[in-house]
């Protein structure tokens, strides 16, 4: 609510910094040029201008060029994409623009061609009303997230007073779509199943928790032995990521620094892996684990995602699990809710996994059919007696 008296008046923002107006000699109630972090500051604004005032130094604020033209949503929304950074400071990956670049364009256009101080509440409301309302929440909760951040740089920017994203909840909006986990056993018929070319990948995603982006990286040089516990063990080393960006593929860090990690699997996969290793025809250590059949010159050896997801569609349908809307990546979640259930712990997951957050690995965390088993390894006080 806004202080008001006769000649001036100091109001707080949505945004938590106040704003400070006042009626100049012609008669019209006029907005400073600038937002104040406190009430203090716009009093102590207020009280310059009326000084100007009385001493005849007051300039009519309209007949003031402004010091910057508001640029185009599309335009400043784009520039905002280039200079955006992470937590640590560094600039977004390029898989990671282009999924924003993708979003901006797939969503917002009917922001495109207004300067940004145009853009309304009700706009950006509309648009996400649109979205959700389209069965697509958690798509609307990522595109109101990106808006959000745009507008924030505009209001660092000067070009507005207020984000016109206010709409409570809607960055955790959520479609609530179930996450489907296989159980071993489906893993297995999975793997009998699948295409021959892709068996050892999705068995070592499974037992390895690796990213589809993590997993078709792995070279050669990536894969250990290492002795734990005087037991003959692999390990491999996640330093790279691929992701497949317009119409090409871009090898760059994995999702996070977590994501850098070493990944030691069971040893009862070891036959798996040598054999695998060993039938390889190429022996370089530079050579992709899993890599395309092309041998076309000119052709990037990486392994497409929408190659892998077709023979994934006929290996579900062999095994007769293709309604249990399993997917790829149901995989990282088996791989996460079977480590957890032999005992590794919530850091000891974060590590293995390579994710930063309790909340993101929460998220691979799923109930199965070993609840039974792991009920009757709880402590029982045998002491204890029915009381009559």
């Amino acid at each position: 609510m806004a202080k008001r008296n006769t000649w001036g008046a100091v109001r707080k923002l949505n945004s938590g910094r106040f704003q400070a107006s006042y009626i100049g000699p012609d008669g019209f109630r006029h907005n400073g040029p600038d937002t104040f972090r406190t009430r203090t500051d716009a009093n102590t604004y207020l009280a310059g201008v009326r000084t100007n005032i009385a001493e005849g130094k007051w300039v009519d604020p309209k007949t003031v060029t402004a010091s910057a033209e508001i640029p185009e949503f599309s335009a400043f929304a784009k520039a905002h994409i280039n200079k955006q950074t992470t937590r640590g400071g560094e600039h977004l990956r390029k898989s990671t623009k282009a999924v924003y670049l993708r979003q901006l364009e797939g969503h917002c256009k009917p922001l495109f061609g207004l300067p940004v101080d145009k853009i309304t509440k009700q706009m950006v409301d509309d648009l996400y009303s649109t979205i959700a309302d389209s069965g697509k929440r958690t798509t609307a909760s990522k595109i109101y997230k990106l808006l959000s951040s745009i507008f924030k740089r505009a209001i660092d920017y000067k070009y507005l007073e207020e984000n016109p994203c206010s709409i409570k909840g809607a960055n955790y909006a959520s479609s609530r779509k179930k996450v489907s986990t296989p159980n071993a056993d489906q893993v297995l018929d999975i793997v009998e199943a699948m295409n021959p070319r892709f068996k050892f990948l999705v068995l070592l995603c499974a037992y390895g928790g690796f990213r589809f982006g993590e997993a078709t990286e792995l070279r050669r040089k990536d894969v250990e032995v290492v002795y734990k516990d005087g037991e003959r063990r692999y390990e491999f080393n996640v330093e790279r990521a691929v992701t497949f960006v317009s119409g090409g593929f871009v090898v760059d860090r994995p999702k996070s620094a977590k994501s850098v990690r070493k990944v030691i699997v069971l040893d009862l996969i070891n036959p798996y892996i040598e054999q695998y290793l060993g039938n390889m025809p190429d022996k370089d250590p530079e050579a992709l684990l899993f890599s395309t059949s092309s041998t076309r010159e000119g052709v990037d050896p990486h392994l497409r995602h929408d190659v892998v997801a077709k023979n994934w569609a006929r290996a579900l349908k062999r095994a007769g699990i293709e309604d249990e809307g399993i997917t790829f990546h149901s995989l990282r979640h088996f791989a996460g809710t079977a480590y957890h259930e032999a005992g590794a712990t919530i850091p000891n997951l974060m590590e293995w996994l390579g994710d930063s957050s309790i909340a993101s690995i929460q998220r691979y965390l799923h109930p199965s059919n070993t609840a039974a088993a792991v009920t009757n390894k709880m402590e029982f006080p045998t002491r204890l007696k029915l009381v009559a």
